[in-house]
């Protein structure tokens, strides 16, 4: 008997997370097809220093490159570096990548991979595609009714929180030479590399 209601919602876990991205990649096509993805959002966080608990952004993800504007922050990755400005401050930090969080980044919003996610029927990510390098991290998605959107996606990696709502895909395209601009030529740097 248990074998046989697994099997049943195996079966419903696939089809109900099948039909959330296919709703989701028809209706977002021109968007995932963009060299370069535009996502605008509202956030709220816990336990990330330095960062408000609320605020908006906008981040920017091309291939093996990614930009992300916070209020007093502007990210930017391009390879086995992150570069981190500090509006306030005016100084640029260089770090190591964390390739948990630079692979979710890049390899979400990539049709290949919408298609093998796996969500149950509560929004929860139960089984990532392997690309994305995903150990202590939960991810929970919130769809429109029709499934046609995301609404909300909170992502929590030990006791950090993230929630990002009010989400705009932007169906613009965006030019490669200015979009990953990232100068401050008066701007302090800390290289804090290994």
């Amino acid at each position: 008997m248990f074998k046989f209601l697994f099997i049943i919602f195996m079966c419903f876990n696939c089809y109900f997370s099948q039909v959330l991205f296919s709703k989701f990649i028809n209706q977002n096509q021109i968007f995932l097809d963009n060299p370069i993805k535009s996502i605008q959002f509202d956030y709220t966080t816990q336990n990330i220093d330095g960062l408000s608990e609320q605020g908006s952004g906008r981040i920017l993800i091309g291939q093996n490159k990614y930009k992300l504007n916070l209020q007093n922050y502007i990210f930017l990755f391009t390879g086995s570096a992150l570069k981190r400005y500090n509006k306030i401050t005016n100084q640029i930090f260089i770090e190591n990548n964390n390739p948990q969080t630079d692979s979710l980044i890049l390899n979400f919003f990539n049709i290949k991979n919408l298609d093998m996610i796996e969500v149950d029927s509560n929004g929860m990510v139960t089984i990532p595609p392997p690309n994305f390098q995903i150990n202590d991290l939960i991810i929970e998605l919130d769809f429109l009714s029709d499934s046609s959107a995301i609404k909300k996606i909170n992502i929590q990696s030990n006791q950090y929180l993230i929630s990002l709502f009010n989400l705009n895909f932007s169906n613009q395209e965006l030019g490669l030479n200015n979009s990953f601009s990232f100068n401050f030529p008066n701007a302090f740097i800390f290289d804090l590399r290994d």
